[in-house]
């Protein structure tokens, strides 16, 4: 296993800060005044710059070309630093980021010292001996935690672990299941003493865990810890002090929801029942339409279900249509168009 529990040497590039540890590199990236990069990597070498998921950079991404007119390029502050002994001290307007020399912890406060994220000291970087990597947080009384993505249950994870995973759950229980369809390794943390929100975006999309309380230790001080099955630990930490700013902030990362179709603002139906029928899914919807219409009830469009691909021996195919079920496809489509209901179907996999 290996621990960074000691900064080895520090370096001033323009757009970042460089330390090596006795286990890991890292890059300290001061994207804004609110947004910390915190780059983490146990190999010999970070490897190249490669997002499809962030719109906002101040570095040269292999994903620039293809995301170009989405992604926005800035210049990080530069991170200039002051050694205080125990510890290298960063500065934007809102933020003080202290890096603590021995043992190794990244402690973020605001402006007035309130304490807005912390390493956990001696425990904050880890990767085990099966290539898995952790960031262990210090974490207060007083903390709840939202976001995460799809989960059930209560809005506030705290006491929670939570497993990111896609997978399909269909059927699923309302509190207690867990992984469901959204793997999203956001969340925002709010102290409700001081009301101070910030949040920590984690840039892996590896199968990961987020354990937000749940496990303790006789050792180490409360904690919560994010874990991912590979990647680097790439972390940036979002300030707030709202959690209307932490949103604003981290949207800015990651870009803000397109403006979406008129249609699908007003009432969409969806079944899995009518494409389950033996036959004559197409007849069935339509009725479902006038029904609609003879209730006084706005229907813009259908969200149609994977069953109208369904093959012979019951599996299900993408761009197939089951003919017993929709017997012309074209003519069924341009019916619903006449009826000003858009269709949505469901491309799923061989399953």
């Amino acid at each position: 296993m290996k621990v960074s529990t000691k900064i080895l040497a520090i370096k001033n590039y323009d757009q970042y800060l460089e330390l090596d540890t006795n286990a890991a590199k890292y890059r300290i990236f001061l994207l804004n005044d609110d947004i910390v990069r915190i780059r983490c990597t146990f190999d010999e070498e970070f490897e190249q710059e490669a997002s499809y998921s962030l719109v906002l950079t101040a570095w040269e991404d292999k994903m620039d070309d293809l995301l170009k007119g989405e992604r926005k390029r800035v210049a990080a502050i530069t991170p200039n630093y002051e050694d205080l002994g125990t510890h290298f001290q960063l500065t934007t307007q809102n933020l003080i980021i202290n890096l603590y020399k021995e043992p190794f912890a990244i402690v973020i406060t605001d402006k007035e010292g309130n304490i807005l994220h912390s390493d956990l000291k001696e425990r904050g970087y880890v990767q085990d001996k099966q290539g898995r990597i952790y960031h262990y947080s210090f974490m207060k009384d007083e903390d709840y935690f939202y976001g995460f993505g799809e989960k059930a249950g209560y809005l506030n994870k705290k006491k929670r672990r939570m497993r990111m995973h896609n997978v399909d759950t269909i059927g699923y229980d309302s509190e207690y299941t867990d992984p469901l369809y959204k793997h999203i390794p956001f969340y925002v943390k709010f102290n409700n003493q001081n009301n101070i929100a910030s949040g920590i975006f984690y840039h892996n999309s590896y199968d990961s865990v987020f354990d937000m309380g749940c496990e303790r230790s006789g050792y180490f001080d409360k904690f919560s810890y994010f874990s991912a099955e590979g990647g680097e630990m790439d972390v940036f930490f979002i300030n707030g002090p709202e959690i209307k700013d932490v949103i604003k902030n981290y949207t800015e990362l990651t870009g803000k929801t397109a403006l979406p179709t008129k249609y699908s603002l007003g009432y969409m139906g969806s079944t899995m029942y009518y494409t389950e029928l033996d036959k004559d899914s197409d007849e069935a919807i339509l009725n479902f339409l006038d029904k609609c219409k003879e209730e006084g009830i706005p229907c813009d469009g259908f969200f149609l279900s994977s069953g109208y691909t369904t093959g012979e021996n019951g599996k299900r195919y993408v761009f197939n249509w089951n003919y017993d079920r929709f017997k012309d496809p074209k003519k069924f489509v341009q019916e619903m168009k006449n009826k000003g209901a858009s269709l949505a179907p469901n491309i799923n996999r061989v399953c």
